[in-house]
């Protein structure tokens, strides 16, 4: 594979635009790339199954574009992009029983897992880093939607409809994902414990007092039968997320996958930092995979990393910030000065600012 930049052929300069077009300045076109699709498909050679899995990749990849742009990021979290990303439940079981390093050591949390998927899809083409790439801000953007900004869903898929129906929810089926809900079950007793614990905490600091079943119930409104192993996941440097968050496996999925795209040599928020200790971007090698290599052609996955990092941040509870968190948001906000401020690049960066 070499260490320098890897050759990119048409389809992955086709991809590579989408994503600036998409996720930079805002201004995709679905129809304009109609043409492009196809002359890519004509022009592709004769290399048989490759090419066609390469070209299928970059329609994929059109289609979360047009789903983001358009805000439809329910749309784009069910599309057959996700099982291409991370595999079915077997792949991904595979992943956590084989660990990080696939050294036959469990991976110590699903993150790890999804970082493994993420990282073999990038070291096998630069058009399925953006597919990636694409879901992971598609959920970052439905947190975001749901917990921020608006509109809010009907029903976020979070509880039963009111009136008993039996209608689909806004979420069913991704809230988590299929291939996903067996590495995310949860010690029902020890779930149960730290969220009474957090909701009496919660109802202290406002000056409120509720019972026991008024907890419950509050709780079970905000919450589905994997909230707290989620929130597990989301723990860094031993502070605990807020209970009462909505969807936090948007959350979860979006940081599993931008920050590995962002900086393969990083280690996952579980693998805490200390205060003094050596950052890991100071002993990567950025020339140790390929992978790196074809995550490095990516133009928006350090940015959306650190804003993927700060909404972390706000959800931890601590009194302070993480050490962990703030080390990996300056290393991507460094990054990210040399990228978009680059003196030679004066144009794209006030394009894309």
């Amino acid at each position: 594979a070499g260490d320098g930049p890897p050759i990119l052929d048409a389809i992955d300069t086709a991809a590579l635009n989408i994503e600036r077009q998409c996720l930079l300045i805002n201004a995709y076109d679905a129809t304009s790339d109609e043409d492009a699709i196809d002359k890519t498909s004509i022009g592709a050679g004769d290399d048989g199954s490759a090419t066609s899995t390469s070209i299928e990749c970059l329609k994929r990849i059109k289609a979360l574009a047009t789903f983001i742009t358009n805000g439809d990021y329910v749309a784009a979290l069910k599309s057959d992009s996700m099982s291409h990303v991370l595999g079915n439940t077997d792949v991904v079981a595979e992943a956590i029983s084989l660990g990080d390093d696939n050294d036959n050591a469990p991976a110590s949390s699903i993150v790890e897992a999804i970082r493994t998927r993420v990282l073999a899809n990038c070291s096998s083409s630069v058009t399925s880093a953006v597919e990636a790439e694409l879901l992971g801000v598609a959920a970052f953007n439905l947190f975001l939607q749901i917990n921020y900004t608006g509109p809010s869903l009907d029903d976020k898929g979070i509880t039963p409809a009111e009136d008993g129906s039996s209608k689909e929810q806004p979420l069913e089926g991704i809230n988590p994902h299929p291939m996903l809900r067996e590495c995310l079950k949860a010690n029902p007793a020890e779930a149960e414990e730290r969220q009474m614990k957090a909701a009496s905490e919660e109802s202290k600091k406002y000056g409120e007092e509720k019972t026991a079943d008024n907890v419950t119930v509050e709780i079970k409104t905000r919450s589905n039968a994997y909230h707290n192993a989620v929130l597990t996941e989301l723990c860094v440097d031993g502070d605990w997320p807020c209970q009462v968050c909505e969807v936090p496996y948007m959350l979860l999925l979006a940081r599993s996958i931008l920050l590995p795209l962002a900086d393969s040599q990083r280690s996952p928020w579980s693998r805490s930092l200390n205060v003094g200790d050596l950052k890991s971007s100071d002993a990567a090698d950025p020339s140790s995979s390929s992978s790196t290599a074809i995550a490095g052609e990516l133009q928006a996955a350090k940015l959306l990393s650190a804003r993927a990092a700060v909404a972390h941040q706000r959800l931890l509870q601590g009194d302070e910030a993480s050490v962990t968190l703030w080390d990996e948001v300056q290393a991507m906000y460094t990054a990210c000065v040399a990228i978009y401020c680059d003196p030679s690049r004066e144009e794209t960066c006030g394009d894309e600012a």
